[in-house]
């Protein structure tokens, strides 16, 4: 046993007075193991990860002794920030909700850091007030801002220093010049750390690369790329695995051939991975549903290069104008797409429905198909509104009448269901980019969502709810789709706000809220004409949907059991899906074959959280960028907007074309407090709220820190010819 787990145990005994450093060591040293050395060396990394700490007088006690406790740090712009326990002594598990923290008492923490800290009083006798005592693992290695000129600090005989593009980041760090790598002032650069800051003094680091000068698009989508791990290019051996496999010849052999049948897809009019078909047929008792998913993991097989590949990215990314995708596109575009009028490997999921949609039995299979049509959702939405007097009639003339009505009907079959069992439809805008030949944004509109897409949508969470099932029935690993509960915190905030807005409450009183709960509340709220309202605060109540291990319920979807397996293109959690059944198909697991998927399936879905994390940050960090890109140029005109958050330094303004900015409570006129409650903006004789319309003027675009800022502009009667 080492001097750490010594100390550890003897601090721990019950019978246990705190003692100084010596006599500590006097009493778990013995005589062939007298090492002061290794003891100090044990004491500090204990001391480094908050295990233990020194009272005043010099004795140590555990850091349970001290009502230590850890958590992650999570920082304002403004200095403070709040910590929430993250370990299981009694202590933390007695706090309930965020602990304040101070600017004084952060210790320089930084945004994410975990670090250790101790509850020291109340602010205004409503939240827990704490102090940092020990920073136990910085987060933060790089940072990625503007080289600006600056005096150098501790000494540093510095001339620049790099103020970070992230708000909550509110140091400088100071730069040698020396270490410059020939960037310039002005330029967009990282920077690595190399001493922290603290409360006193900005940080110390070398820039570690260039990306041009920060005003420029393509500086700014090089650093965001760079920043959240984004990878544009293949190793050359996962690509030349990838060339070869896609010469590879498709037959027929040992698969369920079903190219005979009706099978299409549907799918935006750019895309190129064409992962999922259907075929569809109305029975006696119900419906006949065939999901068929391309079979990527034919190609690409445990721990090849490519599977290493996939592993690390764990999903592709969606910009505006392009893809970064999970796979080469020899695959993802090529062998592995669902063509039509291509034989393609799929793996089928054929599932019988009852005339309530309700999964009576489900049959998988390994097949070979040939798509019929190559559907796009707009043509589809015109056939299904239009019929035979649809533009693209000819084309879809095979679903007519009869497929497409089963589909439709199936849809709504399949959505009143999800809607029975109170599955929570929050609502939401998306943007649509409309680009010029150089990649130039030239129009946003707000994303449309028609009926062929809701049949899709309902179509493929059927055959992941069923292949879910499937394996759990069976006792089988899964990588599972989960969505946990809201927590009681966020659920009293949303309580509050929906009184506020004249809602009637009750669903959200109980002890626990279903998502039934939360599904009546959408209906009163857009009944009563503030659903935006309530949808964007409800959004920011619920937790982030992630990967597990473990089955348990997506509370948005109000399901026992769910998983992802309908995208294995772009998706590396429903690649391992398919594997799991693939196996089962060809005889099934034995015993060490069982354990050994279950390992990689915990792994797998821990890495595929935290991948779908990041990923998602950079989309919506280069879609804001793309918005700035297109609102710069309209500095200086007028739109209709209507509110979508407000806070203690300002309220942002949402436009019709889904772009956001910010109005700085600074430019408003008079003095106004922000009501964290009913989440209200109230000065002397004007209060804003959520969903308020409001007439805004551009006045600047930043694209480093990739915000729009905007002013109020009072309205002049009902003239709106300039408004936008």
């Amino acid at each position: 046993m080492g001097y750490a787990e010594k100390i550890m145990e003897f601090i721990r005994d019950c019978n246990y007075i705190p003692l100084k450093k010596d006599d500590l060591f006097f009493m778990l040293s013995e005589e062939n193991d007298s090492d002061f050395a290794a003891f100090e060396t044990a004491l500090a990394q204990l001391c480094a990860e908050a295990k233990i700490t020194f009272t005043k007088r010099g004795k140590i006690i555990s850091a349970e002794q001290a009502g230590l406790m850890q958590g992650v740090f999570m920082a304002s712009s403004k200095g403070f920030g709040f910590v929430r326990p993250n370990d299981s002594s009694a202590k933390a598990a007695s706090i309930k909700g965020d602990v304040y923290i101070a600017f004084k008492n952060s210790l320089g923490a930084i945004h994410g850091d975990t670090v250790a800290f101790t509850v020291i009083g109340e602010t205004d006798g409503l939240r827990l007030e704490g102090r940092i005592t020990h920073i136990v693992e910085h987060a933060l290695t790089h940072v990625i801002g503007t080289l600006i000129e600056r005096r150098g600090q501790r000494g540093v005989r510095a001339r620049y220093a790099v103020q970070p593009d992230q708000k909550k980041l509110t140091f400088l760090v100071y730069i040698d010049n020396a270490h410059a790598m020939g960037a310039r002032l002005g330029d967009k650069v990282e920077a690595c750390i190399q001493e922290y800051p603290d409360e006193v003094h900005d940080g110390v680091g070398h820039i570690t690369k260039v990306f041009g000068p920060a005003f420029t698009v393509d500086a700014n989508y090089e650093a965001v790329l760079h920043e959240y791990g984004i990878q544009t290019k293949f190793n050359r051996h996962a690509l030349a695995q990838a060339d070869l496999l896609a010469t590879a010849p498709v037959s027929a052999a040992c698969r369920m051939d079903l190219r005979d049948k009706l099978i299409f897809t549907i799918d935006g009019e750019d895309a190129k991975d064409l992962d999922d078909a259907i075929s569809i047929e109305r029975t006696k008792d119900g419906y006949l549903l065939g999901v068929h998913i391309a079979d990527v993991s034919h190609y690409v097989t445990e721990n090849s290069y490519l599977d290493k590949e996939a592993f690390g990215r764990g999903t592709s990314v969606y910009f505006a104008d392009q893809v970064v995708p999970m796979l080469p596109k020899a695959l993802s575009n090529g062998i592995c797409s669902l063509h039509a009028g291509e034989d393609k490997y799929a793996l089928s999921v054929i599932m019988t429905l009852d005339k309530d949609g309700g999964i009576q039995k489900t049959e998988l299979a390994e097949t070979i198909i040939r798509p019929k049509i190559r559907g796009v959702y707009a043509e589809m939405n015109d056939l299904m509104h239009n019929g035979k007097g649809a533009a693209c009639y000819e084309k879809y003339a095979s679903l007519f009448p009869d497929t497409l009505s089963v589909m439709m009907e199936l849809s709504d079959v399949l959505h009143e269901r999800a809607r029975q069992r109170g599955a929570v439809e929050l609502s939401s805008a998306e943007a649509k980019f409309i680009m010029d030949e150089n990649g130039h944004p030239v129009k946003i509109l707000k994303r449309k969502v028609g009926k062929a897409e809701k049949c899709i949508e309902y179509f493929m969470l059927c055959a992941n709810e069923a292949v879910a099932l499937w394996l759990n029935k069976q006792d089988l690993p899964c990588v599972y789709r989960i969505h946990e509960d809201p927590t009681a915190e966020k659920m009293q905030a949303l309580r509050l706000f929906a009184s506020h807005i004249g809602l009637d409450t009750t669903p959200l009183r109980g002890k626990k809220v279903t998502p039934k709960d939360v599904q009546l509340m959408l209906g009163q709220a857009e009944a009563a004409g503030v659903l935006t309202a309530f949808s964007s605060v409800a959004l920011r109540a619920m937790m982030k949907a992630r990967y597990s291990e473990r089955c348990s319920m997506h509370f948005g979807l109000a399901l026992e059991t769910y998983c992802h397996f309908t995208s294995p293109i772009r998706r590396y959690p429903d690649l391992v899906v398919h594997r799991i059944i693939k196996k089962v198909l060809h005889g099934g697991f034995d015993q060490f074959g069982l354990s050994g998927m279950q390992r990689f399936v915990t792994r797998a879905a821990a890495a595929a959280s935290e991948s779908e994390k990041r990923v998602l940050t950079a989309e919506r960090a280069i879609e804001d960028l793309y918005k700035c890109v297109y609102m710069q140029e309209r500095i200086g005109q007028v739109y209709r907007g209507q509110v979508s958050l407000l806070t203690n330094f300002g309220l942002f303004v949402v436009l019709e074309n889904t772009c956001e900015g910010l109005i700085p409570i600074g430019s408003l006129d008079g003095y106004y407090v922000y009501n964290e409650n009913n989440m209200t903006l109230c000065g002397h004789d004007r209060q804003y709220a959520l969903a308020d319309s409001v007439m805004v003027r551009i006045e600047d675009v930043n694209l480093s820190t990739r915000r729009i800022y905007m002013s109020l502009v009072e309205e002049q009667g009902n003239d709106e010819s300039k408004i936008l």
